[in-house]
């Protein structure tokens, strides 16, 4: 992988809610690009354009560890650590939002001979104090060749 510039991917992320017996499935297909810094891999993304505007987002892994950092329309940074309960804040244009995580499952896996990557991330969400369901993140990543 490529280390100084980034490897451009194409990025698949779907998340799927289930809250009170409800299941709510979203996803993003984006462009970004995937790099090392030392131990830990970072894939960075521009989320489509939401009604609020534009939001990046970059997913740092190291070890059974993670962290979600999104910036601008949203803003966002949590840490998700395997078997650990974290605390974060949520920043949307309705005001700021208290975030605790219990993190279930860290998994990432990059192919170097395919040149695709799988990422996962399960937790259960509570904000403000409020259960806001489990989640599962599934995020499928391909390099995508400067002649496709």
């Amino acid at each position: 992988m490529e280390s100084a510039k980034g490897l451009p991917v194409a990025v698949l992320m779907n998340t799927t809610i289930r809250d009170s017996g409800r299941k709510d499935t979203t996803e993003i297909k984006a462009e970004g690009l995937l790099f090392q810094k030392g131990a830990s891999v970072f894939l960075r993304f521009q989320e489509p354009d939401e009604e609020a505007g534009k939001t990046v987002q970059t997913i740092k892994i190291k070890n059974e560890e993670m962290s979600v950092i999104r910036k601008g329309a949203v803003t966002m940074n949590q840490r998700f650590i395997q078997g650990a309960e974290t605390e974060g804040m949520y920043h949307s244009p309705y005001g700021p939002m208290e975030m605790i995580t219990k993190t279930k499952e860290v998994y990432y896996n990059w192919n170097s001979t395919s040149k695709t990557g799988k990422l996962r991330l399960r937790y259960n969400l509570r904000l403000q104090g409020g259960n806001a369901g489990d989640y599962d993140m599934r995020v499928t990543i391909r390099e995508v060749s400067e002649h496709s």
